[in-house]
């Protein structure tokens, strides 16, 4: 082998190391567009050097067939990457990966015939032969060859034409970068006609690909090759759904889609026309479209029926270095989420203008002229719950709404309307049965459908579809925000309508002169106030231990024959007085203990007021309180309990007064005549009636005293009820039985004391207690009075219990702990009994009467003022 052969295979093979020089480069681009294509290329070409080179410097036969089949992929290979990379280019595929996965198959098809030749002869001729310089004889290509070089020269053709047809159809960069693209493989085409034309000697093909390699990659990864045009070219533009234009970097159009034609009204002669005559329509924001650094804003365009909003996007095209080679401009439509932006700030305004708003009616009459401004629906209207009615009442809505009715004005729901049942189980419903329609708007012929939403524990908004009024799915969520919006500012509303309320009628009861005249008030005022159409009001009487009825509104008089009398164990309303605490009973048939489970009162609300008694509000169906009925009542019944503590305190004051300035001076001036009358009868006629006269004016003398003794302790009771001692329980009850016994011997007073306890309570605590035992022997008619006094301890604290064996306290001397105003002392009787109800009262202690054979009387002390109580 001569030095000339040797120096010819070098010159082949080592420029085929060359091309893995730029493997590197290739895999940190390999995402980049046509990476795939050179990929392929660079082992492809480096393989088919060397392989050339030992074709060219071998003399063994076997060899030469050994490198004549690797050469043959190699070759195969490089123009499927050269096809990948120009289809990928200009647009032809889209996924390369799963076409360079096809010819794979190919590939391998076409070597297993190359190969297995001897078994076949058809992919080299083994009669067929030609000279060679250094193996002598070499086989022709049989048909299969043939068909493996048109196939390898299809490719490069399909290539090419791909890349003339952008340069006919492109300007500018993209002209130049397909002229590039074909100059590329024409060197490697070129030098293989040459060769095959008998032009050259030598085969240079191989190396003119390790040059096409080194070209294709400087454009790619240097020159900005194939990213500064959108892949995809004519095509992909032309397919696009959004408008898109390219310029050149004149500023010109050089290609658009039917979109983007469509858009700005240009049907044809658009090539060419500047960037600001092609987007007339948008010529006052001209300036975004030429940024020299891109820009990615929102426009808008009118159109003759309706305004459009797009997202513009202007990217420039980099030409090398620092040119810039044209734009591409992609407007996306954002209309409608432009629109929904738009109705959320209006609806954003009105909502802020209905949260302020504080009265009902005013609330729903803005929602229905908010649907209609913003939500472009006519038809609208809202249905609000009236317990007075009890039915879901129209409160606010538009003449579209009222024109759907025959008479042109909605009607009340009743609870038996569909409307109703809705509101009732608070769920969003559609409407789109026909018979149902008729239901809520009668015939209902232009009703198609109807959106009912629940306001809460309020009513409805109702919003019904005709012809004319679209109720897509975009105005049916605005509904749905709005609605909710409507449902908080009414709840806003009905509680400070409710502490409002609750302070006028706060103000109006502190003023009252009884708790009667306080009740009356209170329920001429409450039920128009906060919607409480059945209200009553119970006070507690302590010696039959009931909640008698003291008044009730209107609507509420005609449920009962009689209003009912509550005590101990038969009701809800005893057990919310007795623990101090608001009941919200939704539904009355769910608790046995209440008073009738089974009557026309379904729910209620009922509040204690203090030691006075209760407040109930009742409905005639299930649910209709909340707990905001609850907190604004739980309010207002405790703002009573102050109110009826003051109305005590100025009766006691009253009384005091009237005690020392009528009852007084009435029974000691009557008393006092009849000493006078009797005193100036004996002076005048001294016989033997001196001795009965004198005995009447000793008994008047002592009823005389003892009414000033009980003026005088009821006074002191007064002036000091705010002021407490801590006292023996023990000691009290000895010191009461030790007075009692000094009055009257005759009477048997028996004392047990089973626990000892010391207690704060009003100082005159001692005067009730021996004055319980006075009332026991001065009331009985017994021949031996007989008074039992007890100490002890109960669950609830220590108790003084004092029972006797009389015919019980007199009507008229309890009325006292009921009237507490003069009647109920008149001629000073009853005195005792006022002294022990205040003394009580002022000591918060508990006073329960039975009377039955003989009156019972407990006085019992809260354990919390209970310092000492041990059982003896």
């Amino acid at each position: 082998m001569d030095i000339a052969v040797i120096g010819s295979g070098l010159l082949f093979a080592l420029p085929g190391v060359l091309p893995w020089l730029l493997l590197r480069t290739t895999l940190a681009n390999r995402d980049s567009a046509g990476a795939l294509g050179l990929l392929v290329i660079i082992p492809a070409v480096s393989v088919y050097a060397i392989a050339f080179a030992v074709r060219t410097v071998t003399t063994t036969p076997w060899l030469w067939y050994v490198a004549a089949n690797i050469g043959l992929v190699a070759i195969a290979s490089a123009t499927v990457g050269w096809f990948l990379l120009t289809a990928e280019y200009t647009g032809y595929i889209e996924r390369p990966q799963r076409a360079l996965g096809a010819f794979s198959v190919l590939l391998v098809v076409d070597q297993i015939f190359a190969w297995t030749n001897p078994l076949h002869h058809r992919y080299y001729d083994p009669i067929a032969s030609l000279s060679l310089p250094t193996a002598g004889i070499a086989p022709i290509g049989g048909s299969l060859f043939q068909l493996h070089a048109v196939g390898a020269y299809l490719l490069v053709l399909l290539g090419i034409i791909a890349c003339l047809r952008e340069v006919v159809n492109s300007q500018g960069i993209r002209r130049k970068q397909n002229l590039v693209l074909i100059g590329a493989v024409a060197l490697p085409a070129g030098a293989n006609i040459s060769y095959l034309g008998q032009l050259t000697a030598q085969n240079y093909t191989s190396l003119m690909f390790v040059a096409t390699v080194f070209i294709l990659a400087w454009v790619l990864f240097e020159a900005d090759f194939l990213d500064v045009v959108p892949r995809g070219r004519e095509r992909a533009v032309q397919n696009m759904d959004d408008p898109m234009v390219i310029l050149n970097d004149d500023e010109q159009v050089v290609e658009s889609n039917p979109a983007a034609r469509a858009l700005v009204g240009v049907e044809s002669d658009w090539e060419g026309l500047p960037v600001g005559e092609f987007f007339e329509p948008f010529c006052d924001q001209a300036d975004v479209l030429q940024s020299p650094t891109g820009v990615e804003t929102d426009i808008s365009i009118t159109t003759a029926d309706r305004q459009r909003d797009f997202q513009l996007r202007s990217a420039p095209l980099a030409a090398g270095g620092d040119e810039t080679g044209g734009w591409v401009i992609t407007l996306h439509e954002i209309t409608q989420v432009k629109q929904r932006e738009r109705v959320l700030q209006q609806l954003h305004t009105k909502t802020a203008a209905i949260l302020d708003e504080r009265d009902r009616n005013r609330i729903c009459s803005a929602a229905v002229s908010a649907i209609k401004e913003v939500l472009g629906v006519t038809e609208a209207g809202v249905y609000l719950y009236n317990r007075r009615a009890e039915a879901l009442v129209p409160v606010a809505t538009s003449m579209a709404f009222d024109g759907l009715f025959a008479d042109n004005a909605p009607d009340s729901q009743e609870p038996d309307s569909l409307l109703w049942a809705v509101y009732k189980t608070g769920t969003e419903t559609q409407i789109a049965d026909r018979r149902e329609l008729q239901r809520v708007f009668g015939d209902a012929g232009r009703v198609e459908r109807a959106l009912l939403l629940p306001l809460g524990s309020h009513g409805l908004l109702v919003l019904p579809a005709t012809e004319t009024t679209t109720l897509g799915e975009i105005e049916q969520n605005f509904a749905r925000l709005l609605s909710t919006s409507v449902e908080t500012a009414l709840d806003k509303a009905r509680r400070e309508r409710g502490l409002a309320t609750v302070q006028d009628i706060t103000r109006d009861a502190v003023a009252a002169t009884t708790t009667d005249e306080m009740a009356e008030m209170v329920l001429d005022e409450l039920p128009e106030a906060l919607d409480f159409p059945l209200s009553a009001i119970w006070e507690h009487d302590p010696t039959t231990q009931q909640l008698q009825p003291v008044d009730s509104t209107g609507p509420a008089d005609p449920l009962f024959d009689e209003t009912p009398v509550f005590t101990p164990g038969n009701s809800i309303a005893w057990r919310a007085f007795e623990e101090r605490e608001t009941k919200l009973i939704s539904q009355i048939s769910d608790y046995p203990e209440a008073y009738d489970q089974e009557g026309l009162i379904k729910s209620e609300v009922i509040s204690p007021i203090g030691e006075f008694g209760v407040f109930a509000a009742g409905s005639l169906h299930d649910g209709r309180f909340t707990e905001n009925d609850k907190q604004i009542l739980a309010s207002l019944t405790t703002n009573l309990q102050a109110a009826t503590q003051l109305i005590e305190r100025r009766r006691d004051l009253q009384l005091l007064d009237q005690v020392l300035g009528r009852i007084l001076r009435h029974n000691l001036r009557n008393e006092l005549t009849v000493i006078k009358g009797y005193a100036e009868t004996i002076e005048a006629e001294a016989n033997e009636q001196h001795q009965t006269m004198g005995e009447t004016i000793v008994e008047s003398a002592k009823r005389l005293q003892k009414t000033t003794d009980n003026a005088q302790t009821m006074r002191e009771v007064v002036a000091n009820r705010d002021e407490t001692s801590t006292v023996s329980l023990i000691e009290v009850v000895e010191d009461a039985i030790g007075s009692v016994r000094d009055k009257f011997p005759g009477a048997e007073i028996q004392g047990e004391c089973a626990a000892d306890a010391t207690v704060t309570a009003h100082p005159n605590i001692n005067d009730a207690v021996q004055q319980l035992i006075e009332n026991g022997i001065e009331h009985n008619d017994s021949e031996t009075p007989t008074v039992d006094v007890r100490l002890f301890a109960t669950g609830d604290g220590p108790a003084i219990e004092v029972a006797d064996n009389g015919p019980g306290i007199p009507r008229m001397e309890r009325d006292v702990l009921d009237k507490h105003g003069e009647s109920a002392l008149e001629h000073g009787s009853g005195a005792g009994l006022w002294v022990i109800d205040r003394v009580a009262a002022y000591s918060n202690v508990d006073l329960e009467f039975t009377i039955d054979q003989g009156t019972v009387v407990q006085l019992t002390f809260p354990s919390t003022q209970t310092t000492k109580c041990v059982e003896l």
